[in-house]
């Protein structure tokens, strides 16, 4: 039999505080949490959603929405703000792109819910909701309206609008084996 392969030290190192990260983040996000019912997104609501991939578990295809949530900023406070900040470390207002620089300052909605539904598909589904950090990483099994899917494929799905807020964001789910690809993209709404 061939000895197991170990990981380097600094592999380890960085495993393990990758693990304590994790930790402490739920820990904070016990004590943070907002009890109650969640609610819907709305139009007071900004959405920055993720493309990802979709990956087999015990045979089933499997994907992570992470969408994060924010409130809408009155954009002439918004941009104040940004003018004090950029001002305070000497950066000229032209060297920063706003759609970047924004969610810095932008406040998180924790407890919300968002319903999806695959762009052209019938069903609507709900994933969320968000953390006190007004991110959300729900993981949901597949298939959804009766579709199946392979190795190598896409689709899009989209935000269904609801309570005024009537955009329609999308992203797009790659769906890749064990020896597929990973996408990691991020489009903001």
């Amino acid at each position: 039999m061939l000895p197991r392969p170990t990981m380097p030290l600094a592999a380890r190192i960085e495993s393990a505080v990758s693990r304590s990260s994790h930790r402490a983040q739920q820990f904070i996000g016990r004590l943070f949490s907002k009890r109650g019912t969640p609610t819907a997104l709305d139009g007071k609501d900004e959405l920055l959603a993720f493309d990802n991939t979709a990956f087999k578990v015990k045979g089933k295809w499997t994907a992570e929405f992470v969408i994060s949530i924010f409130s809408k900023r009155d954009d002439e406070i918004a941009h104040k703000l940004e003018e004090e900040i950029l001002a305070l470390f000497g950066i000229s207002k032209d060297a920063v792109e706003w759609s970047r620089f924004k969610y810095f300052i932008a406040i998180p909605r924790q407890n919300v819910i968002v319903d999806l539904k695959m762009v052209d598909g019938k069903e609507p589904f709900t994933v969320g909701p968000t953390e006190y950090n007004g991110i959300m990483s729900s993981e949901l099994a597949f298939p959804i309206d009766g579709h199946t899917w392979v190795h190598g494929e896409a689709t899009k799905f989209e935000v269904v609008p609801q309570n005024g807020f009537d955009q329609r964001p999308n992203f797009t789910t790659f769906f890749a084996e064990d020896r597929g690809i990973g996408v990691i993209s991020g489009n903001c709404f």
